[in-house]
């Protein structure tokens, strides 16, 4: 049987669709001063925190996430919130990689989806000393509902990292989710 592959923003939506229409989901929790965890990869060479009502999702797979995910590591770092409408990832790679396949890395796992609506757009932002290509895009996860999905890919002494995710745009709390995202990635510290 032939499975079929998900963008990155739709995988990590999915989740959050289900939540919403099964009445899990809790619009308008907020992580304002929540306590925080810290997550550290020694093997991997990286650290961050993350609100403590944030959970790890313990069976996370790139595979399940899509084709140029897989490529990369098998195993990756799933963040998820309360009400599933925020999804932050970390793949890693133990090898350097060049800025241009970075970026087209980047692109490739916005673009998997069917449903992006314009393109991807990029950018740099710096975390923590260390510049990241940035790429993000708009996509149609349902029929009224869309998400915001951003990448944020460096190579850094002898590995890849990409950190980024994804939320539903036009929710209760999708400004939470944001700005606790925000904070995540601001968190990001390559050790």
């Amino acid at each position: 049987m032939r499975r079929t592959r998900l963008s990155l923003v739709r995988y990590l939506l999915v989740c959050a669709l289900l939540a919403c229409v099964a009445g899990v989901a809790r619009p308008g929790v907020t992580q304002a001063g929540a306590a925080v965890k810290v997550y550290t990869n020694s093997a991997l060479h990286y650290s961050l925190t993350y609100p403590a009502g944030w959970t790890i999702d313990p069976k996370a797979d790139s595979k399940k996430i899509g084709a140029i995910e897989a490529t990369i590591n098998p195993v990756v770092l799933e963040l998820v919130s309360p009400d599933k409408s925020g999804h932050f990832l970390v793949l890693s790679k133990t090898s350097a990689t060049a800025d241009a396949t970075i970026r087209a890395n980047i692109a490739g796992m916005l673009k998997e989806g069917p449903a992006l609506i314009g393109g991807v757009e990029f950018s740099t932002v710096k975390v923590n000393g260390i510049t990241y290509i940035s790429g993000s895009a708009t996509e149609k996860v349902g029929p009224s509902m869309t998400a915001f999905g951003y990448i944020n890919g460096v190579s850094h002494g002898h590995f890849t990292y990409y950190a980024g995710g994804a939320y539903l745009l036009k929710q209760a709390n999708s400004g939470n989710v944001a700005a606790t995202m925000k904070g995540i990635m601001s968190s990001f510290t390559l050790l």
